[in-house]
């Protein structure tokens, strides 16, 4: 029981630790969500992400990183996307669509 009630409280600590998702479940969390958005839909699309393992981040999540990456010069919407597994790998990216 004890052993039990350690790893419950390990993960309530490491998920809260890396939370970036507007919920967050404590084994794995997959979520995107639309940021802003006008007009039709572009047709290219750009990714920028940060990766954290065990609490180091890196990376650069900006829309200007996502619109390069992409070749956009027009945006047209932003999403971002989040993914967190145990609490000890997180992901999360800006999507950036446009022209």
């Amino acid at each position: 029981m004890k052993k039990l009630l350690l790893c419950v409280g390990l993960l309530a600590f490491l998920g809260g630790c890396t939370s970036v998702a507007p919920i967050n479940g404590g084994l794995y969390t997959e979520a995107t969500a639309g940021i802003t958005g006008s007009g039709k839909m572009g047709p290219k699309e750009g990714e920028a992400c940060m990766k954290s393992i065990i609490g180091v981040a890196m990376g650069d999540v900006s829309v200007a990183a996502a619109a390069k990456n992409g070749g956009i010069h027009t945006i047209s919407h932003v999403d971002n996307r989040t993914r967190n597994i145990l609490g000890l790998y997180t992901e999360y990216c800006t999507v950036v669509h446009g022209f």
